[in-house]
């Protein structure tokens, strides 16, 4: 409906969604703000306008699940750069306050992964479930 597209892309662990639509006033993400600007299009710029989290009255469904920490996702953190891994670390605790004990473990390391990949396409590293 008014000319949204949505394309579901399964992979073993997990799912990506491909939202195409025409610009919204006030539109903002992961991807831009579509006002024609790259310079404020960065990991940086975007999430210090749209926060790191989607905000609970804005999720897609009911609840959040709780994420799963895979062997992929930690060998790809142990070869991020050190000195990625200490700015990742710094920005993801100031995000991640509001967990505690185990929990913040994972988000850590999900959120710590995200920023020391985040400019990067990593779609090589993941094939499709065969139907």
């Amino acid at each position: 409906p008014f000319g949204v597209r949505l394309e579901v892309f399964r992979w073993r662990n997990y799912v990506d969604l491909r939202l195409t639509m025409a610009r919204q006033p006030h539109q903002d993400g992961a991807c831009s703000n579509f006002d024609g600007n790259p310079a404020d299009d960065t990991t940086e710029a975007v999430l210090s306008r749209t926060g790191f989290w989607v905000p609970d009255e804005d999720l897609l469904f009911n609840r959040r699940l709780p994420l799963a920490w895979t062997g992929t996702e930690a060998k790809l953190l142990e070869n991020c750069p050190d000195s990625s891994k200490v700015r990742a670390r710094t920005e993801c605790m100031g995000d991640l306050a509001r967990f505690q004990g185990a929990a913040l473990t994972t988000e850590m390391q999900l959120c710590m992964l995200d920023i020391c990949y985040g400019k990067e396409d990593l779609e090589y590293l993941s094939r499709p479930v065969s139907q």
